[in-house]
C-alpha cells in the first residue's frame, strides 16, 4: 500500500497485530493455560529453530518478529511461522503446476476450503478478473462454466495439497510423529473455540 508507512510505523503495527491476537483469544475463552503453552513451545520452538528459510519468505520474515512477553501470543506468532512456511511451499507448488492466484482462490472456493465472501473480499479480484479466471480454468477442465470444480479439477488440487504436504514434512522429521500428535492435541482447543464461537462464519 503506497504511503503507509507515512501513516504509521511496522513497530507500530506489530504491537496492534499482537493486540487483536489476545483480544480474539480472550473473546472466543482459548481452554489452553501456560503449561499446555509452555509444552507445545519446545516442541515448536525447535521446528521453527530449525527449518530452512531459504525461498520462504513470509516464514522468514515472521521467524525474524521478536516474540511478545504474552505466552499464548508468542506461541501464536511461532505457529504463525510454520503456517506461513507451508504457504510459501504451497505457493512453489502451485507455481509448478502454473495456478496462478486467482486460480487458486477459485479453486480453494470451489473445493470448500474457503469461504466465497472472504475470498473476494480480501482478496480484491474484480469480476471481470475472476469471470476470466473460471474461462482458464474451464478450459483445463478444472471447472464447469458456473465456476464448480469438476473431478478432473478436485483431483488436481488435491494432487497440489499432497505434493504441499510432503514439502513440509522434513520440518517435522526433528521432533518426530509421538511429539507432532501431542502438539496438534495441545494446539486444538484454540481451533475449537473459534469455530465454537463462529470467528469463521463470520467471515464467510
Amino acid at each position: 500500500m503506497a504511503g503507509l508507512w507515512e501513516l504509521t510505523s511496522p513497530t507500530l503495527m506489530q504491537a496492534a497485530r499482537f493486540q487483536v491476537v489476545r483480544r480474539a483469544c480472550d473473546r472466543v475463552g482459548v481452554g489452553i493455560d501456560h503449561v499446555e503453552i509452555a509444552e507445545a513451545r519446545v516442541v515448536l520452538d525447535q521446528v521453527v529453530g530449525e527449518a530452512d528459510l531459504a525461498a520462504k519468505p513470509l516464514a522468514a520474515a515472521n521467524a525474524a518478529v521478536v516474540l511478545p512477553g504474552d505466552p499464548l501470543v508468542a506461541l501464536w506468532q511461532q505457529v504463525t511461522v510454520l503456517r506461513e512456511w507451508r504457504g510459501d511451499a504451497h505457493i512453489s507448488v502451485l507455481v509448478a503446476n502454473e495456478v496462478g492466484p486467482c486460480a487458486c482462490m477459485i479453486l480453494q472456493v470451489g473445493t470448500g476450503r474457503f469461504p466465497l465472501g472472504a475470498a473476494r473480499a480480501t482478496r480484491g479480484w474484480t469480476d471481470d478478473e475472476w469471470g476470466a479466471t473460471v474461462s482458464d480454468l474451464a478450459a483445463r477442465g478444472w471447472v464447469d462454466a458456473g465456476g464448480v470444480v469438476t473431478p478432473s479439477g478436485r483431483e488436481h488440487r488435491e494432487r497440489i495439497e499432497e505434493a504441499t504436504d510432503r514439502l513440509c514434512a522434513p520440518l517435522w522429521a526433528g521432533v518426530g510423529a509421538s511429539a507432532t500428535a501431542r502438539l496438534q492435541s495441545l494446539l486444538a482447543p484454540i481451533h475449537q473455540a473459534m469455530n465454537a464461537a463462529g470467528t469463521y462464519a463470520a467471515i464467510s
